[in-house]
């Protein structure tokens, strides 16, 4: 009769580690489908990051492209005036 108890409890405690057994693994497999499904939105906006960062990179060179061909715009046509001033001095004072 002792004998069957403790085959008893032995045989409930094998299911039961069974049972935890199956748990653990359905656990740590859907810990691992979510990990997965992280990684791959993570390289994602990675990716779109990069792009983004990339873009506003080409969008700032274009300004100051734009913006160093309108300063030296501006830069030629004073230093064409000043020139101009100059010239236009010179030829006053010759003229007295």
């Amino acid at each position: 009769m002792v004998s069957s108890f403790v085959l008893g409890v032995c045989a409930l405690m094998c299911i039961g580690m069974a049972i935890n057994a199956y748990v653990n693994h359905i656990t740590v497999k859907s810990l691992k489908q979510d990990l997965d499904y992280l990684q791959q939105q993570n390289q994602k906006l990675g990716e779109s990051l990069h792009q983004r960062i990339h873009r506003e990179v080409e969008d700032i060179k274009l300004d100051l492209k734009s913006n160093t061909n309108l300063t030296n715009s501006k830069v030629d046509k004073l230093e064409s005036k000043m020139y101009n001033d100059f010239d236009l001095f010179r030829n006053q004072r010759h003229q007295y």
